[in-house]
C-alpha cells in the first residue's frame, strides 16, 4: 500500500510530474505515430472490415483499445515491464477472451481479425509504454 501511495504522490498528484516534465515534443510525436501506423498496418491486414460507410466496426476497435490500454496501463501504472504487460494483454484477449471465452463456452464468435486487433494494439501499447519508460528515465 505505501508504493501505491508513493506513486500517487509523486505522479498522479503533483501538477507536473518529473517525466512528463521532462518528455520531449519529439516523444509525443512519436506516440501518435506508433498508434496511427499500428492501426494502419490492422486496416491494411483486413481490408474487408471496412462498412460501405467507410467506419471501422466498432468490435475491432474495442479489441484494440482494450490491448492497447491494458498494456499501457500495465507497464506505466502497475509497473510491469512493457513487454510484460504487452504479452498479458495479448495473452487475455486472444485465449480468455477469444479460445475460452468465444470458442471453449461458445458465449461469442472467434474471429481471427479480433486476434490482429489484439496483437495492433498490444503493439502500439508496448511503443507507447516503452517511450514513457525511456521519459521517465
Amino acid at each position: 500500500m505505501h508504493a501505491l501511495a508513493t506513486f500517487y504522490r509523486e505522479n498522479i498528484a503533483s501538477p507536473t510530474p518529473d517525466f512528463i516534465a521532462r518528455a520531449q515534443v519529439g516523444d509525443a510525436v512519436k506516440i501518435v505515430a506508433a498508434g496511427a501506423g499500428s492501426a494502419a498496418c490492422f486496416v491494411a491486414s483486413t481490408p474487408d472490415s471496412f462498412t460501405p460507410g467507410g467506419l471501422l466496426p466498432a468490435d475491432k476497435l474495442q479489441h484494440w483499445s482494450a490491448n492497447f490500454l491494458i498494456t499501457v496501463v500495465g507497464s506505466a501504472v502497475v509497473g510491469m515491464p512493457p513487454w510484460l504487460a504487452a504479452t498479458t494483454s495479448f495473452t487475455l484477449g486472444t485465449v480468455g477472451k477469444e479460445l475460452v471465452w468465444d470458442r471453449m463456452l461458445g458465449r461469442g464468435t472467434p474471429d481471427v481479425k479480433d486476434v490482429l486487433a489484439n496483437a495492433s494494439g498490444a503493439l502500439a501499447g508496448y511503443s507507447v509504454a516503452k517511450m514513457l519508460e525511456r521519459a521517465r528515465g
